[in-house]
Order: C-alpha cells, then structure tokens, then sequence
C-alpha cells in the first residue's frame, strides 16, 4: 500500500513537473545567433557595401525634417 503512494506521487511529479520544465526551457534557453547575424559578419557587409560605393555616399537621405528617406538623385538635370 505504501509503495502504491509513492507511484501515485511519482505520477504527480511528472503530471505537473515535465511541462512545467518544458516551458521553462522554450522560455529561457538561449537562442543560438545565425552566422550571418554577428557583429563580425554584419561589419564585413557593411564594409563590402561601403567598398562598391566609390563615392562612399549613402543610397538613401532623409528630408529636412528627418523623418521620410528618399532616393538620392544621381542627374543634374530635370
């Protein structure tokens, strides 16, 4: 009868405590970061991007007010 109780705890434990860690763990464990989405890999793009751009301006510039970029214009005519 004793060893009945215990199976029935044991039961309980693992009713309520494998969800309990499984959702803990979906919450906390650490993501891993894509190679392609470290500093050293977004700093190597930019500097290529930076490198095919003889000019070194940006494509796009922000009106007076900051708030809406537009594309720069590359003639000087209308």
């Amino acid at each position: 009868m004793i060893a009945l109780g215990w199976v029935v705890v044991f039961g309980w434990v693992v009713v309520f405590g494998l969800p309990l860690t499984v959702v803990f763990a979906a919450i906390f464990w650490p993501e891993r970061i894509p190679k392609d989405r470290t500093v050293e890999a977004i700093r190597r793009r930019v500097e290529s991007e930076k490198s095919d751009c003889p000019e070194g301006r940006r494509l796009l510039t922000a009106d007076r007010d900051g708030r809406r970029p537009r594309p720069l214009s590359t003639d000087s005519g209308k």
